[in-house]
């Protein structure tokens, strides 16, 4: 029995060294584990800011604004014959002005809440989608004389606001910056790539892509920016040349990273753009 109690305790003491590391890497779990939910809880607290502004923007900020666009179209039709050539141009321009604040708006808040709305994917004809988007461009489409094709395209799981507003931004990106003295053609192209042959690219492994190419030839850009201009308010051209905000391909970066996919872009000035949007097929997902 002596002898039993001795090995036991020659056992603890051999062991004691194992047990307080064990201990301590408990507590570092533990204390680790506080962390994360400290960081989680700041993240809801977040959160639940960001949608304040959501509404906060939508209704506060815009209000005021339909006020100043709407009395001061009011004062340009009803007063047009009293008030000076002059006046009348700086009402304009208050009225331009404030529309181009309100799609601003409209832009940030479609940008804060792309990455907090609940995803539930749908399968999703994107034959259908880009038919939306051209109906959506229509009289951009009219007006530019714009020819756009497709090829087949095909039924992915997705979110259906979220992929019409990726193609509808893309779209229109490629008509903006249409050629004036040139018919633009734009098309959208379709084939399946492999995680292996976009290697430089940050790819699941073993999953299979569709690569949606969007392409125009348009005036084109400088391929150095083709990693900047998803950057929100990254412009490459000055407001007065180019309407816009700089908010629409940070929202399609936004979207596709939504669908665990990623697009890039290639161009060369005067010779127009491809948007590259490469989106998992499920149907291969281990």
């Amino acid at each position: 029995m002596a002898y039993l109690n001795f090995s036991v305790r020659f056992y603890i003491f051999e062991r004691s060294p194992n047990l307080e590391r064990m201990s301590s890497e408990t507590e570092n779990e533990k204390a680790y584990i506080r962390k994360l939910e400290t960081e989680l809880e700041q993240l809801r607290k977040q959160s639940k800011e960001l949608d304040s502004f959501s509404s906060i923007a939508s209704h506060d900020l815009k209000e005021p604004l339909r006020k100043i666009m709407l009395f001061s179209k009011l004062v340009i039709d009803a007063e047009k014959e009293k008030v000076s050539e002059t006046s009348a141009r700086y009402l304009e321009r208050i009225a331009v002005s404030a529309d181009r604040l309100q799609h601003l708006i409209d832009d940030l808040i479609a940008y804060s809440r792309t990455g907090t709305e609940k995803i539930k994917f749908t399968k999703t004809n994107l034959n259908q989608i880009v038919a939306a988007a051209k109906s959506e461009l229509k009289e951009s489409i009219k007006a530019k004389n714009v020819e756009i094709t497709a090829d087949e395209l095909p039924t992915i799981h997705a979110l259906k606001s979220q992929m019409t507003q990726l193609f509808t931004n893309l779209l229109s990106n490629s008509i903006k910056y249409s050629k004036a003295d040139e018919i633009s053609q734009i098309h959208i192209s379709c084939e399946k790539a492999t995680a292996d042959s976009l290697s430089k690219l940050n790819t699941q492994p073993e999953m299979t892509y569709y690569k949606i190419a969007i392409s125009d030839n348009g005036i084109g850009f400088p391929n150095e920016f083709s990693e900047v201009i998803f950057e929100p308010f990254k412009r490459l051209h000055g407001k007065d040349d180019y309407a816009g905000t700089g908010i629409g391909l940070a929202i399609c970066k936004k979207i596709v990273e939504n669908h665990n996919g990623f697009i890039a872009a290639e161009s060369e000035p005067g010779k127009g753009t491809v948007f590259s949007v490469f989106l998992p097929d499920q149907e291969t997902k281990n």
